[in-house]
This record gives C-alpha cells, sequence and structure tokens, in this order.
C-alpha cells in the first residue's frame, strides 16, 4: 500500500472534518487562514487513495470516478493494508433535481455500484458528508463487511440511530472518518470518568473538556515532534471525542486518582466501546492575529461601536498592503500570514523569494508582489475581514483548579509575553445574535500558568461562558478573543439564563424513530437505516437551508439602522442556531424554511432611511482597485547568470532544452489561462482569492519536476546551473514564468549572495510533498546519460553545497489523478508554436503565425542515428464509465496492481517497447467492451518511450499512459470514450 507523507493542522471547531475526502468544514471566517501558526510544528499525517464519483443525470458524458488522496482516518487505517479504494464517495451534480437524486439513492443503496467485478455497497453518510452532498459506499470482501467495519467502529452506534434517528448516528459515525494520527494504545484501566459540571442555570460547564497527566502528555508530544508547552489536545479515542487538557501530575493524581493518564467526561461519550487507541485530530500552538468578519462588524456595531473604529483598521489594512512594494519586513509578515498547512503554491513561491533576499524591485518579484496585492484588496472587496490588534483565536478548556470567578478568564500566551489582563471582547464563530459577544475581564491566576495558548473558563458560576456564545462548547471550539478597547463593547448584552440538558447546542431529541419498535432498541433493522439515510440526506443535503439563512440575514441586517437588533434579523438568528445543528437535533428543513417565510412575509415594510447607509459597503468602496500586474521588465540579475561556470557546449545545450520546453510550455499555460477563466465565469460565486490562477499554479508545480533530485546535495550544483540557463534563455525572450521554473534554485543563488553563504529556512509552511517527485507528470527531453555525465564540475557551488547548502523542498506536486488541468484534453504538437509565439506574462494575448513548420528531434544516443519526437506530458484528468444506458450501474473494474514490463533489451527502439494492451492500473480498469460485451481488443496507434496512446478495435474507447523514465510502471493520464 503506497502511502503519501503530509503535514498539516486543522483550524475550525468541533465540525472539522469528521468525514472525508471533504476540506474542513471551516466556520472561521474570522481570519481562518491566521488561526494557527504555520510554522509551529504540527501533526504529520499521511495520505490514502479513495475513490471519488460524481452523478451526473443530464450530461452525456458519463459518471465521473477518479481517485484522490486524502488524510489519514480511523476507517482508512483499518483497511489500508488491503485497499483504501474500498471506499467509494458518490456525490452529484449542483444542477440535480431532488428527485432525480432520491430516485438515484432508492435504487443503488439497495443494490449497490457495481465496479467491474467489484460490488460498492452503500454504508452510510456522516455529518460532514451530508453538508457537502455524499455519501459513502465500501467494496465488502471476506475480511471487512460492512457490519464488520461498523463493529471495529465501536459497537455502540447502532444504539445511537435507535433512540436518536439517523442525524445523530451520522455525527458519531464521523469520528471514525475525522482526519486524525494515530498514537498510544490507552486501556480502560488508565481511563478514568470524571462527572460533568454545570452552572446555576443548568448548563454544562465542562461539555467535552478531559484531563491527560503531563507525563503522559510528554510522551505523546516526543512521540509526534510537537511544541514542548502543547497544553490542548484535540482527540478521538473509541467513541470517546472532545479535548485533553494538560496537568502536573501530582494535580491530575488529586483529581483522577494515581495510576491514570487521562479523565474524560460523560459529555465526551458519544457511544460505548471502539478502539482503544488514542488519537489526535489537532494540538493548540502560539496563535496569530486575528480578522474580524462581516458578521462580527455588523454586531459590533449594532452594540454601540463606532464606524471610525472599522475605518481605522480598515485604512491601516491598506497602507500596509500599499507598503508591500517598498517594505521587504511588511511584505514578509503579510505574505506569511496567508500561508497555510497546505503551503499554497502562488504564496509559497512569494515567500520564499523574500526569504532569498531578492530586492523588492526585482522585476518578477515586483510582478509577484502586485498580484499579491490585486488579491489582497479584491478579497477585502469580496469579504470585508480586519485583522485586529491583540487578537487571536484559541481552544476553549474549563478551570479545573477552580479558581476563576464568574465571567472570568485566564490567557497564557508565551509568544506574546505571557498573561494576559484586563477586559476582552470573547466570540465564537459564526455569530448572528448580539448576545453571542461576550465581554469578560482577564484576570492572573497563578495555578493556571502552565496552561497556556487557549482560553481558560470558569467552571462555576450563574451561566456557562461558553454556552453564552452561540452555545458552544468545549469538545474542539476555537474562540475568538480581542482586548483592542475601540470594538469592545462598553454595554453588552446581558447573558441570557435558561436550562439546558448536557448537549451540544440544542437539545437534541431523545424520541426513538417511528419504525422502530421501543423494546428493540438493541436490534436495527438495515432497511429502516437505509430509508432513514436517504431522508437526512435529501432533508440536509449541502446545507443549502443553512446557507439561504445566513444570506438571507447578511442582506438584511445593514438595511436598517437598527441592524441585527432588527426584528426580522433577530428571528433569523434564531432559525441559524437552529439550523446549524438540524443534523444533530433532527429538526426539520422544511419546517424551520416555512419559518423563515413566514417572518419575510410579517416583515413590516422599511421606512426611508435618508441619511443611512450599508456600513459594511461604505467600507468596501473605500478599498482601492489595482490593475492586473505585468512585466515589463527583463534584466538579467548578474547573481543568476552563471554563464561563465560552465562551457560554451554545455550552456548551449542547456538553452535547446530551454527552447524546446518552453515551446510546450507556452501553448500549456495559454489553456492553463483558459481553463482559470473558464472556472471563474461557470461559478460566479467562489469568492476565493487564488481561484483566478488555480490552473496555472498546477501548471508551474508541474513544471517544475524537471528540477526533481534523489540527491539535491549532489546534485544542486548542475540543477542551479540548469536553472541559470532556463532563466537566462526565457528574459532574453521576455518570458518570465517559464524562466522561474527553478525558482527553488535561483532563490537559493540569491541567498547565498545576500547571507555570505548562509541559507535561510525558506520553507514556509510546507515541509514534506503529497507524492514523490518521481510520480509527477513532466516533459521527457530524451539525452543521453552519457553526455549528462559528462558536464563540467563547479567547483565553487559544489564546495558551497558540501558545507554550507542545506537540501530543499520539493516542489508541491497534484495527487494521482486528480485533475489538474481538465481543459487540456488533447496532444500538442511542439511543431504548433514558434519560441515568441505568445506572451507568457499575457492572458489575453493571441498566439502569432507560427513559424515554418521544423520537426524538433533528439538522439538518444551519441553514436545513434535513431531519432525520436520530444512527446508532452498529457493532463491528469477524471475516468468515466463506458456504458451509460437506462442508468446502469458504474461498469468499472476493481484497480489492479500495475505491471512494470521489462525493456532493457529495447532501450533504443521506442517501437519495441509496445505491449498488447495498456499496463497501467485505472487502464486495466476497463475489461469489459459495449459493443462486443467481451474484452477490449487494444491497439497501440502512438508512442515513445514514456508516452503511449491505446485504441480499442471495437468500441474506439482511446487510453493514453504515461511514465517518468524508462523501467518505471506506467499510469493513466487519460481515457477519451465514444458518443454514447
Amino acid at each position: 500500500m503506497t502511502e503519501y507523507g503530509i503535514t498539516g493542522t486543522k483550524r475550525s471547531s468541533t465540525s472539522v472534518a469528521d468525514a472525508l475526502p471533504f476540506p474542513p468544514h471551516d466556520e472561521l471566517n474570522i481570519g481562518s487562514r491566521s488561526a494557527m501558526a504555520p510554522s509551529s510544528p504540527s501533526l504529520s499525517k499521511m495520505r490514502y487513495p479513495v475513490l471519488q464519483c460524481t452523478i451526473t443525470f443530464k450530461s452525456n458524458d458519463g459518471d465521473k470516478i477518479e481517485e484522490v488522496l486524502v488524510p489519514e482516518s480511523r476507517a482508512l487505517r483499518l483497511v489500508k493494508d488491503d485497499d483504501t479504494r474500498r471506499f467509494l464517495f458518490v456525490s452529484f451534480e449542483k444542477q440535480s433535481k431532488d428527485t432525480e437524486i432520491e430516485g438515484w439513492l432508492d435504487e443503488y443503496t439497495k443494490s449497490g455500484i457495481t465496479v467491474g467485478d467489484a460490488r460498492y455497497s452503500f454504508l452510510g453518510s456522516t455529518e460532514s458528508s451530508i453538508k457537502s452532498g455524499k455519501v459513502i459506499f465500501f467494496q465488502e470482501c471476506l475480511r471487512w463487511t460492512i457490519p464488520a467495519l461498523k463493529a471495529q467502529f465501536g459497537n455502540g452506534l447502532h444504539k445511537v440511530f435507535a433512540e436518536h434517528g439517523y442525524g445523530k448516528y451520522a455525527a458519531r459515525l464521523g469520528l471514525s472518518f475525522s482526519s486524525t494520527v494515530e498514537s498510544f494504545k490507552v486501556s480502560e484501566d488508565e481511563m478514568v470518568k470524571l462527572n460533568d459540571e454545570y452552572a446555576d442555570d443548568g448548563t454544562l460547564v465542562t461539555d467535552g473538556c478531559g484531563m491527560i497527566r503531563d507525563s503522559f502528555a510528554k510522551e505523546v508530544i516526543q512521540r509526534h515532534e510537537l511544541l514542548e508547552d502543547t497544553t490542548v489536545i484535540q482527540i478521538r479515542l473509541g467513541g470517546i471525542k472532545g479535548v485533553l487538557v494538560r496537568y502536573p501530575d501530582d494535580v491530575f493524581d488529586l483529581k483522577c486518582g494515581q495510576g491514570k493518564k487521562i479523565a474524560y467526561r460523560p459529555s465526551m461519550l458519544k457511544y460505548e466501546f471502539g478502539p482503544s487507541i488514542l488519537e489526535i485530530q489537532n494540538i493548540s500552538k502560539p496563535p496569530r492575529l486575528a480578522r474580524l468578519n462581516e458578521q462580527f462588524i455588523y454586531l459590533l456595531l449594532t452594540l454601540g461601536a463606532k464606524r471610525e473604529a472599522f475605518v481605522r483598521l480598515l485604512d491601516a489594512r491598506i497602507s500596509e498592503i500599499d507598503d508591500i512594494l517598498v517594505d521587504r519586513a511588511k511584505a514578509l509578515r503579510l505574505v506569511e500570514g496567508e500561508l497555510d498547512s497546505e503551503g499554497s503554491a502562488f504564496y509559497q513561491e512569494l515567500y520564499e523569494m523574500l526569504l532569498a533576499g531578492f530586492d523588492t524591485q526585482e522585476p518578477y518579484l515586483k510582478v509577484l508582489l502586485q498580484r499579491f496585492q490585486k488579491m489582497s484588496f479584491d478579497a477585502l472587496r469580496n469579504k470585508m475581514q480586519l485583522p485586529v490588534p491583540d487578537s487571536a483565536y484559541v481552544y476553549g478548556v474549563v478551570d479545573e483548579m477552580g479558581v476563576l470567578g464568574e465571567n472570568e478568564v485566564f490567557i497564557n500566551l508565551p509568544s506574546r509575553g505571557g498573561p494576559i489582563i484586563g477586559d476582552l471582547l470573547v466570540a465564537r464563530n459564526p455569530a448572528y445574535n448580539p448576545r453571542d459577544l461576550r465581554v469578560v475581564k482577564a484576570v492572573f491566576k497563578e495555578e493556571l500558568v502552565h496552561l497556556t495558548n487557549c482560553i481558560v473558563f470558569p467552571a462555576k458560576g450563574s451561566f456557562s461562558l461558553s454556552h453564552q456564545m452561540g452555545t458552544g462548547d468545549l469538545d474542539g471550539d476555537i474562540y475568538f478573543f480581542t482586548r483592542f478597547k475601540p470594538v469592545i463593547p462598553l454595554k453588552p448584552r446581558p447573558p441570557v439564563f435558561q436550562k439546558k440538558s448536557p448537549q451540544t447546542r440544542a437539545r437534541t431529541r431523545k424520541i426513538p424513530p417511528k419504525h422502530i419498535s421501543t423494546s428493540k432498541l438493541s436490534q436495527v433493522d438495515p432497511e429502516d437505516m437505509r430509508e432513514a439515510a436517504i431522508k437526512t440526506f435529501m432533508n440536509l443535503r449541502c446545507g443549502f437551508h443553512l446557507g439561504s439563512l445566513c444570506n438571507q440575514w447578511q442582506q438584511a441586517v445593514g438595511q436598517t439602522p437598527a441592524l441585527a437588533d432588527d426584528k426580522y434579523c433577530m428571528g433569523m438568528a434564531e432559525l441559524i442556531e437552529q439550523a446549524l445543528d438540524m443534523t444533530k437535533t433532527g429538526s426539520s428543513s422544511q419546517a424551520i424554511r416555512l419559518q423563515a417565510d413566514l417572518l419575510k412575509v410579517g416583515r413590516t415594510p422599511l421606512p426611508s432611511f435618508s441619511n443611512w447607509r450599508d456600513p459594511i459597503e461604505e467600507l468596501k468602496e473605500r478599498v482601492p482597485t489595482t490593475p492586473s500586474p505585468k512585466q515589463n521588465e527583463f534584466t538579467i540579475h548578474p547573481v543568476l547568470n552563471l554563464r561563465d561556470q560552465c562551457s560554451e557546449e554545455e550552456w548551449n545545450t542547456l538553452l535547446i532544452e530551454a527552447g524546446i520546453v518552453m515551446k510546450n510550455y507556452n501553448s500549456l499555460l495559454r489553456r492553463a489561462i483558459e481553463q482559470d477563466r473558464a472556472s471563474k465565469d461557470s461559478d460566479s460565486s467562489t469568492q476565493d482569492k487564488e481561484s483566478n490562477h488555480r490552473f496555472v499554479d498546477d501548471l508551474s508545480n508541474m513544471m517544475q519536476s524537471h528540477f526533481a533530485s534523489d540527491n539535491l546535495i549532489m546534485d544542486t550544483p548542475n540543477l542551479c546551473l540548469k536553472a541559470s540557463a532556463w532563466y537566462c534563455y526565457a528574459y532574453s525572450n521576455k518570458k518570465s514564468s517559464f524562466g522561474w521554473l527553478g525558482r527553488r534554485f535561483l532563490n537559493h543563488l540569491m541567498a547565498i549572495h545576500t547571507t555570505g553563504g548562509k541559507m535561510p529556512i525558506s520553507v514556509g509552511a510546507t515541509s514534506r510533498n503529497l507524492m514523490p517527485c518521481r510520480e509527477s507528470c513532466s516533459i521527457s527531453v530524451h539525452q543521453d546519460e552519457a553526455s549528462q555525465q559528462q558536464v563540467p564540475p563547479l567547483p565553487d557551488l559544489r564546495q558551497v553545497a558540501q558545507t554550507q547548502m542545506h537540501p530543499l523542498p520539493s516542489p508541491p506536486l497534484s495527487p494521482v489523478l486528480v485533475p489538474c488541468l481538465k481543459s487540456l484534453s488533447e496532444p500538442i504538437d511542439l511543431d504548433d508554436f514558434d519560441d515568441g509565439a505568445m506572451d507568457l506574462d499575457k492572458p489575453g494575448s493571441q498566439c502569432q503565425a507560427p513559424s515554418p513548420k521544423r520537426k524538433i528531434r533528439i538522439p538518444l544516443t551519441p553514436t545513434s542515428s535513431q531519432e525520436t519526437l520530444v512527446d508532452p506530458p498529457q493532463p491528469r484528468r477524471t475516468i468515466r464509465n463506458v456504458c451509460r444506458t437506462n442508468r446502469a450501474p458504474i461498469k468499472l473494474a476493481t484497480p489492479v496492481e500495475a505491471c512494470d514490463p521489462s525493456e532493457s533489451a529495447h532501450e533504443l527502439d521506442p517501437t519495441a517497447l509496445l505491449d498488447d494492451k495498456p499496463l497501467s492500473p485505472v487502464a486495466t480498469m476497463f475489461k469489459a467492451c459495449p459493443e462486443s460485451n467481451g474484452p477490449h481488443i487494444w491497439k497501440c496507434i502512438k508512442a515513445n518511450k514514456t508516452w503511449r496512446r491505446y485504441k480499442c478495435k471495437e468500441c474506439d474507447l482511446l487510453v493514453e499512459e504515461k511514465r517518468t523514465c524508462s523501467g518505471k510502471p506506467w499510469c493513466t493520464m487519460k481515457t477519451v470514450h465514444p458518443d454514447p
């Protein structure tokens, strides 16, 4: 089983990553990217492949199925020795009708999905998969049946469904699909259950919060290489969910008894039994500055904050963004603030160039900074998120020592000087009601000094402080705080006292489903569960109702001076609170929608406010507009020009290679730009500031595989030379992006010059790849190995490489079979474009007339007369089913292991490499021909040593395969199906 390493953290609260393969459900709109410091040590999580399918009802292209890499979880670890591709996640096109989806689910949750010789059976849905509009299927075998798999999750799951219905069951099933890292085994004898504690009004003050012994926490920290002062660990342990807070051994012994390692509470136990392995989902880390989102700004204005305070914050942000072209320190700080755990390609590139020491007026860096500037201004106009001084996001925990009084909190941030004292504004996102914003008093308590990078709430008082903030809890929720006085309300709303049962956010319906007898709670009919799963999915899928309610609140709140105190907005806030937990509580989306319609109908017409304007719109009008940047200067930097450190023959060879690759890069870049434009036009609701360049960034990452190496210490001099030659060739032809494909090594050269030979650590937030470089898709220029070995040594560079250079991280690459350049459906001939065919820095430019046709050929060996055409890489594509008649199940076979043909005897003859059929793992899935109902009859119609195309003689199915070099396994690039 192949595993791919990744370093990452999660930044959300209780709803984070409850299902795969979906990204974390990010509720932290106030500066979600800045919630945690990317440079801090974080959990190293593996990635495993699963299958993902999109069902279409109107298109003739067929249902798309693709293999994607997802972070590890309990479910994936259980079957990783078999094949994690036993999991199939099914979603539906956005345009699909409810009747079509419900009909499909009713049919295929019964019969399953046939994939070639394998059958995928319906497993269920998790809370997050329902919100994402996806259901989960599983390929059973003798060892792993669905009942056996769920038994490993925990035998108490069926009781949750019997007592609470499928919504709560889906939330509990999600514990096994949460992205976690496996840690130590903890037996029952090493755990203790503590009683939950309640405030005077009956609300829980310890909801989801437990304890961990300091000595055991040190073992966990050492095993996972975390910060030594890590205090809060978000965990899963069988049916236990919540956070464990680190306490000294003597304190732990007094409260929990000797011989115990962790302490949990009844509110953390979601169901009985399950594996006894401690799983870590996230940890506390030194926080960054937080940002206020539009909802928080509206609420603060409602509570009396002055508009001038937000104008000051906005002007400071605009000034900061303006200064990045001349102030390196500000540029580094802003760019670092945008780095996340996945390491965005654009931010990573910009961050490394700044660290390397380039002047901000260097032409290419200046264009990148201008692009960052434009993206930042566009983001402010789309989503008004304002950084706030003296603010942060931190985990919420409870005061186990009992030393905090009512409305007091304790916060100790060592990275900012230690404990904080004074009045604070504390909130939890999302918030739509003014009473959700609380003003508290931060105090110093010596007994709590060991608790760092978290906010400690009191364990006693008239009410639960966390519950007052949008009915929050302490099982992993992240809380916002700031002591910036201009935004702290002088007269906050008084707390609301109400009796609550020990549940999260809202009371959970205790009535068993109607179709289950209360005398048979221990026996659950699979058919009952299947029907309940479909109803729950159709009722709550994609969170459409919640999104609609939030949009209505957003549109109405700025229309009146009452802001969030408007009667209609207050009513919508109550409905939003109900909708947030519809899955767990079993609330009806139709009932909530009806209440929303009644509120809208009963709303009285707003009077005319002559001097009133929406405060958010006023702020957005202050954001400047900037044109798209363009590089007009192409002066070669002398530090990056290594022409004098090699022979003329070697330099010319590198220039020839650069010319060949740049031709293909030009054409690929043009199509990537077109794809970015098409993607933006097709989804106008997308507000992601990176989306406009996503395919271009993917192309750049793909092309950087030309600079991959298995031994960077020894190969760095030669790769620096190659990067220099490509850079000089590109700038001589007034191209920029191609010249910086070897930017890692150009940065290396500049850093040696600016730091006197001391290399900075320029890896940003990413320290590992999703996959090895050798799996990347690249253009193979077939030069003989002998000529490459005859490169003369570079004494100066090699001396630096052996004494002072450190290995650079490999470029981030796209996961296997994830479609990166979906629009590139046809091979591109190198003869179609000449060197000056298009301007790489003009997205809208058209190709000029091509130069006279000429074949570009590279000898295979110095003595051989045989030549071969250089073929470009093909884009990774999704795999589509062959047959699509009468909504038949997907006819794909189970992936099999790849063959690695022996080609040592045919190195000089590409035609001798042909096999009688495709050999890649995915290509071998196509076993059934729709024309003959038998196996495909393949014919190889085009090939070279690293790329080939097969065609079925019966049904005209085309399969294209590639490999990185001779002797490596083949992998599928794309398939082209005939029209049905």
